[in-house]
């Protein structure tokens, strides 16, 4: 049997034909893993996944019994588990890697990347940690550390390892502030966000979409002009997206069940870009929500002349 073969009938699409012998290779040559490296690659390629799993996951295992890990397998495995959302498998596999190579920033910073999929963000805190234990200036790993202790509930915690990432990268400095922002946002810490935001805005006064970023806190924090203040700052700053810019505020109204002033946003989005089908689409939404029948009407007949559905 021919390995050579077997890759052409890889290379052809005859998967089925390079498996068989790929198999024979590894049977008759059985301390060879370079032969169950491509027969997984050969079941990765044909659409089995779980046949190149149980593959890579052979070869994994025989190098943590001996001790040798080269990585291979590993990479395959870490890939195919995070698509498939297998988390706690991932857990197992990178435990055992960094007890090979403790020191190895990469695999824990994998390994702390799985544990916070999986929801465990004090085991994730701890492993981003031991990194920048290792490298202090690695703002990316304290960045993963802020958004872990949020998810954790630790937001003070939080707030100071933004703030290191922003004082280690002076010159992104506003795009930490900004993230730390939305990572707020998301834990519905909307007063902590603002306050980021504006640090935000402070270093980068010309970026609109961090004007927007804090109409939303403002909105959330029920500071309504102020929130219009702040979106019509990000128009003045980038008046062609202005349709764009009032199109989000009206749907972040519509979400807060503001529907009188996303109507008035709506509008605003309708007067520079009249042939966006969704913005009547959207109108029409908010105007049913008031009980204006007839208004809503008229927008969804507009919506649909101009191509959107229902």
């Amino acid at each position: 049997m021919s390995y050579r073969l077997a890759e052409q009938l890889v290379k052809s699409g005859r998967y089925d034909e390079a498996i068989i012998i790929y198999k024979e290779l590894i049977k008759h040559n059985p301390g060879e893993d370079s032969f169950v490296l491509a027969l997984a690659w050969a079941y990765l390629d044909k659409g089995s996944t779980e046949k190149a799993v149980e593959c890579f996951e052979d070869l994994l295992e025989k190098e943590f019994k001996g001790n040798v890990f080269t990585g291979f397998a590993f990479d395959e495995l870490v890939r195919i588990y995070r698509e498939q959302g297998r988390y706690n498998r991932l857990i197992e596999i990178c435990e055992k890697a960094v007890s090979l190579q403790k020191d190895d920033v990469s695999l824990l910073t994998t390994l702390g990347d799985a544990y916070f999929k999986a929801e465990r963000f004090q085991s994730a805190i701890a492993a981003f940690k031991k990194v920048i234990a290792m490298e202090p200036g690695s703002t990316a790993v304290i960045m993963r550390l802020g958004n872990a202790q949020i998810a954790a509930g630790d937001y003070d915690g939080a707030e100071e390892e933004f703030e290191r990432a922003a004082q280690a990268d002076a010159a992104e400095a506003h795009t930490y502030y900004g993230r730390l922002g939305m990572a707020f946002m998301g834990a519905n810490e909307c007063g902590r966000a603002e306050r980021a935001f504006l640090k935000a805005i402070r270093i980068s006064p010309s970026n609109p979409m961090y004007y927007c970023d804090l109409g939303d806190a403002h909105n959330c924090l029920e500071k309504f002009q102020d929130a219009w203040d702040a979106y019509e700052k990000a128009v003045s700053l980038r008046p062609e997206s202005g349709a764009h810019f009032f199109n989000r505020l009206g749907n972040m109204l519509a979400r807060h069940e503001d529907h009188e002033q996303a109507v008035s946003a709506f509008k605003m989005a309708i007067e520079r870009e009249a042939g966006n089908p969704f913005y009547y689409l959207y109108l029409a939404r908010s105007y049913d929500a008031l009980g204006e029948r007839e208004l809503a009407s008229s927008a969804f007949e507009k919506a649909t002349t101009r191509g959107a559905g229902s």
